[in-house]
């Protein structure tokens, strides 16, 4: 079987077709009741699945030539798809004219863009598989009302086609060139629209067709362009609706052309795909994984095609319940097995390198020798965050000595708490001391964890890791290792191809990570797990706001109301992406976060490095010598 077809994991690497690539999100129906006469704007994060959504609603999947029966209701509503192609939008703004030539110009792209493809989604259902529209009746289809635009556009279907191109072809050329005013007319707006009518007057299956065009990646507009499709948004009615899919954080501005703003529930419906994925994440993603190993690998699993292409409302049931989303995860887990903290901390002791590490750590604090070999002796979760009580300001070692004896003895103890609290980080301090890559990090519900509802990072590191499985049943956890820090390390370099502040938002990654990593390598891991942020007061200048936007709006960050809300606090925190976690050595847990005031954030954002390593220093609270030992942190 082709790995190539089995690595796929974004919608574009499926063409403009996915009906034999499309599973029903188990959320399927909270979408589909929303997808009404109005307008929707779909907002989600990278690996969302928005692209893979209207891909899957428009007319090259809807009448594709898989889809063997087609019943008349998939003319009711037929999905037009444009992707904005980003460097040819930004030509046209500035470049000889002002604004208002370009807004026409703009409109008339649009105009020749989305005509084409209507035009195209007729040729869709006549080479389908459904029965009362065929390719004679597409030839006998005529185009007179257009003439009034233009008394050279032809009638027929075919010329209709070609003379289209030539305009775009036109056009697009002199975008490009800009040699001398345009000697051409700008077609309207309202020319799709009379091109709509058309259609529905051409032949009766079409005589109740609403066109939806679906505008994918509208954060790539400049913001005059934005105005334009928020007054198509605006006054969208039958039969043309506009609708667009954006990033979240993506509406920068929701003015249209007019005094007039596109607003929620009057002008549009919004479906938060971020929310419904993060609920049924833990089913839907494995759900992927494991009908990409059984249809690419031919590996029996779990999942059935009958039941992850079906809309019936038991198999909706049936994906949504415990006992499936159970069986799911047992499934996982034998492929991607993990390991829980405790057994990573009984791993560690049977390695003569960790053992004998942490002893030397006990005996540089002076404690006896028969101490020591209690200690040691003791459970191995005590072992392992033993040493991070020593550098404790509050250590009494006969107190802790007796706290681990009623653990040992299965008493309740301090030490309850102190494991649940930071084994977990000293895990991470022990590992990241000696450059290893942690088990923590390996197993299903890690993966689950650290890709943070992101379909394509969950796909990431279980394709890379099964791939290396070689002959075994499942993959290794030292597989899984070596997997996970390569994938957190590509995540990362991908932040230098993300948008058009991308180096600001690598420069801040690699900071933040920094100083988070920082805090892991203090030994006494009073405060572990580190990987959040809140800002103490507001925010104080548009470009910080503006790069605080793009943070969130690319993934690199993750924001979410306060629970327990200060004074002067804003109400928000921030989660670094738990993916970079393996690339860092630090938690991907969502635990504890470091209040940054307006100045700590900026000079994070924005300081040279002398106040960049000033701020780490006070974050984190390391002394002299611990910073000189940790230098090489800030070599970014």
């Amino acid at each position: 079987m082709d790995d190539r077809d089995f690595a796929r994991n974004r919608a574009e690497e499926y063409g403009y077709d996915v009906w034999e690539s499309f599973i029903v999100p188990p959320f399927y129906r909270e979408i589909e009741s929303l997808r009404t006469n109005k307008p929707l704007i779909v907002e989600g994060g990278r690996g969302s699945g928005k692209t893979m959504l209207l891909r899957y609603w428009c007319h090259q999947t809807q009448f594709s030539e898989s889809r063997t029966e087609i019943p008349d209701s998939a003319l009711k509503k037929i999905g037009i798809y444009w992707k904005m192609d980003t460097q040819f939008a930004a030509f046209m703004l500035f470049r000889n004219y002002d604004e208002e030539i370009w807004n026409r110009a703009f409109s008339y792209w649009s105009v020749l863009t989305i005509s084409l493809s209507i035009l195209d989604s007729l040729k869709s259902v006549a080479m389908s598989h459904y029965p009362r529209f065929n390719k004679e009746n597409l030839d006998e289809m005529r185009f007179s009302g257009l003439n009034g635009y233009d008394e050279n556009i032809p009638e027929s279907y075919n010329e209709l086609i070609a003379y289209l191109t030539k305009r775009r072809q036109h056009f697009e050329s002199w975008v490009n060139s800009i040699p001398s005013p345009p000697t051409f007319n700008f077609l309207p707006y309202e020319f799709i629209v009379d091109l709509a009518n058309c259609i529905k007057k051409g032949h009766e299956v079409f005589k109740e067709t609403v066109f939806d065009i679906f505008i994918d990646e509208y954060e790539n507009l400049q913001v005059n362009q934005m105005h334009i499709i928020n007054t198509r948004i605006k006054h969208s009615e039958i039969p043309i609706i506009y609708n667009v899919a954006m990033k979240r954080n993506a509406l920068v501005t929701p003015e249209t052309l007019g005094n007039e703003s596109i607003v929620v529930v009057n002008d549009y419906r919004k479906i938060q795909l971020d929310e419904l994925v993060e609920e049924h994440f833990k089913v839907f993603a494995p759900e992927i994984f494991l009908w990409k190993l059984k249809k690419d690998k031919e590996v029996p699993t779990l999942v059935e095609k009958e039941e992850l292409f079906s809309y019936d409302d038991a198999v909706f049931e049936k994906r949504k319940s415990e006992k499936y989303r159970r069986d799911l995860g047992r499934c996982m887990n034998t492929i991607f097995p993990g390991m829980t903290e405790k057994e990573v901390a009984a791993l560690m002791l049977e390695d003569s390198v960790f053992k004998n590490r942490i002893a030397a750590e006990l005996r540089k604090r002076h404690i006896q020798d028969q101490d020591v070999e209690t200690i040691m002796n003791s459970k191995p979760e005590c072992v392992v965050v033993f040493p991070s009580l020593l550098e404790r300001a509050s250590f009494n070692l006969e107190d802790t000595l007796m706290e681990l004896a009623k653990y040992n003895e299965g008493k309740k103890s301090k030490f309850d708490d102190i494991i649940h609290n930071s084994l977990f980080g000293c895990i991470l301090y022990q590992y990241g001391s000696l450059n290893r890559t942690c088990p923590l990090y390996a197993g299903f519900g890690s993966f689950i964890t650290m890709s943070k509802d992101n379909l394509r990072h969950f796909l990431e590191l279980c394709y890379h890791s099964y791939l290396r499985k070689g002959q075994n049943e499942n993959v290794s956890i030292a597989t899984q290792c070596i997997t996970v820090k390569m994938v957190s390390e590509d995540m990362v370099s991908e932040i230098k191809s993300l948008g058009r502040r991308s180096n600001e938002l690598y420069t801040f990654a690699l900071r933040l990570g920094s100083l988070f990593e920082t805090s892991r390598k203090k030994p006494s891991q009073s405060e572990p797990e580190q990987n959040q942020f809140n800002i103490v007061g507001p925010l104080q200048s548009n470009d910080t706001e503006s790069l605080l936007r793009e943070l969130v709006k690319w993934s690199v960050l993750y924001e979410s109301k306060l629970t327990k809300q200060k004074a002067d606090e804003n109400g928000v925190e921030y989660l670094f992406n738990p993916i970079y976690a393996p690339y860092f050595g630090i938690s991907y847990r969502k635990k504890r976060r470091v209040p940054f005031s307006m100045k700590d954030f900026e000079i994070l954002a924005f300081g040279d490095e002398l106040k960049y390593k000033s701020l780490v220093l006070r974050k984190t609270k390391f002394n002299g010598d611990e910073y000189s030992r940790e230098r090489s942190l800030f070599d970014l």
